[in-house]
């Protein structure tokens, strides 16, 4: 899948495919952060933006006179979907990033996806969701005959003249289609600091919709709810982009899901977070957000409230909780430069982790400027790279620091520079990622380095 970026924000003209691991680096201001940003936005939002055109009108006077209906989607313009949904996305991306709209009055957001009828025929995946419309019951099913795909509509109701809406039969077949094509999507912003300590009073919308509901409450014309409402959202603008939100959101909510694990695999590799950290992250209803020595830890122990927390500790808080409690494989998780605050050994691990994450079928997105992260990454894919003999013989070597699970195959990684305006493919071969900026920085700084031991060396 590959998405095009006009003129936005510092990105002039770009396109990136998105890989199973892909990495945008590059120095900083060069736009990173908002490809990133833009993409989280799309696929947070596409199902806002997913239109059938008049085909939801058959649909829709099928399901009247019939109660079924069906949808061939070999017969459906995939195409004209796709730049339909990014086009109506474009004309609301200022939102994402809660600016003005003339910021992004020249914006153009496009996507590519390739074959998208072979993708849903080779996946295969029968679906179906269920819902409620004014008591009604709409089942939508998604089914193949042989290799093609079909849509089947069936209406349990017993309503005269029952008005259906075409949003809510819109949503219903993205919910049913797009999962071949979209991930669920999940994002650790560069803010991610400050939200453990200030999470509790960030609570800026709700006071905001107090405010407004107590302006309107003498307003006669707002005592109609819809134009009440209208009004009220039209008195809020927030101050954060939506990734940043989402961010605050996702920890504010993790009293409640906290009972849940993820899937055996993906939550044990919190493993690697606990060797970086060297404790566990918890939440207790009277204190909040806790870090704390390792379970059966009999020495130095210890629990400390957020405030208290180091700046390592914070920055891997939402990791911590997102591979425990919440991910899933066929997931996107996007980190904005994941080795923030970490030593350079923390970032090998984390590196390891991210390959790691990979093999279990999440898909990783990282903006970075860390040499190490790189570095790393390249001697995971020499290790794929590695005949299984020899392979097997390193790993089972005393100093081997790897494991078989943190393999990066080079056919499913993408790395970019962005500089300029756009990005820059960087070559990807046997031996890893060649990322040009980082490697003339290095050999600059050791060129300096050996002239001044040189100048040393002959003046003793």
């Amino acid at each position: 899948m590959k998405f095009h970026f006009k003129n936005i924000g510092l990105i002039k003209n770009a396109s990136v495919e998105l890989g199973d691991l892909t990495i945008l680096a590059g120095p900083n201001n060069t736009g990173k952060t908002y490809i990133s940003y833009t993409l989280y936005g799309f696929f947070e939002t596409w199902i806002d933006h997913f239109s059938l055109g008049d085909e939801i009108q058959r649909i829709v006077e099928e399901l009247k006179s019939t109660r079924h209906a069906k949808l061939d989607l070999s017969r459906v313009d995939f195409e004209k979907i796709f730049s339909d949904s990014t086009k109506q996305y474009t004309l609301r991306m200022y939102e994402i990033f809660s600016a003005r709209r003339e910021e992004f009055q020249r914006a153009e957001f496009l996507m590519e996806v390739e074959s998208p009828l072979k993708v849903l025929t080779n996946n295969k995946k029968e679906r179906s969701i269920k819902g409620n419309f004014k008591g009604a019951v709409l089942l939508i099913k998604l089914h193949f005959v042989g290799d093609a795909p079909f849509i089947s509509f069936s209406l349990d109701d017993k309503i005269d003249n029952l008005i259906l809406d075409d949003g809510f039969i819109s949503h219903g077949i993205a919910r049913i289609i797009f999962p071949s094509f979209f991930s669920d999507s999940y994002i650790c912003v560069s803010e991610r600091l400050g939200i453990p300590l200030f999470y509790r009073d960030l609570d800026i919308q709700k006071i905001e919709m107090v405010e407004q509901l107590q302006k309107l409450t003498d307003d006669p014309e707002s005592r109609d709810p819809i134009v009440g409402f209208s009004k009220i959202l039209k008195g809020i603008r927030t101050r954060y982009a939506l990734p940043v939100r989402d961010n605050i959101d996702f920890i504010r909510s993790i009293p409640d899901f906290i009972k849940n694990d993820s899937s055996t695999g993906i939550a044990e590799l919190n493993e690697y977070i606990i060797s970086m950290t060297g404790g566990v992250y918890r939440h207790k209803l009277e204190e909040g957000l806790l870090f704390s020595s390792k379970p059966y830890s009999r020495a130095n122990k210890f629990s400390l409230t957020s405030n208290l927390w180091s700046s390592s500790v914070k920055s891997l808080s939402y990791l911590f909780f997102y591979l425990k409690h919440v991910a899933e494989s066929g997931h996107l998780l996007i980190i904005d430069e994941p080795e923030i605050h970490l030593t350079p050994k923390n970032q090998i691990i984390l590196a390891r982790l991210l390959a790691a994450c990979v093999g279990k079928g999440i898909k990783v997105l990282v903006t970075t400027h860390s040499d190490y992260l790189i570095k790393e990454f390249n001697n995971l894919i020499m290790l794929h790279n590695l005949s299984e003999n020899d392979r097997t013989d390193f790993l089972s070597q005393p100093k081997s620091p790897y494991k078989p699970s943190e393999m990066l195959n080079p056919d499913r990684v993408r790395a970019y520079v962005c500089q300029k305006g756009g990005v820059t493919p960087c070559p990807i071969d046997q031996y890893g990622i060649s990322v040009a900026f980082m490697d003339e920085a290095i050999h600059e700084i050791n060129e300096t380095a050996n002239d001044l031991m040189n100048r040393i060396d002959r003046e003793h």
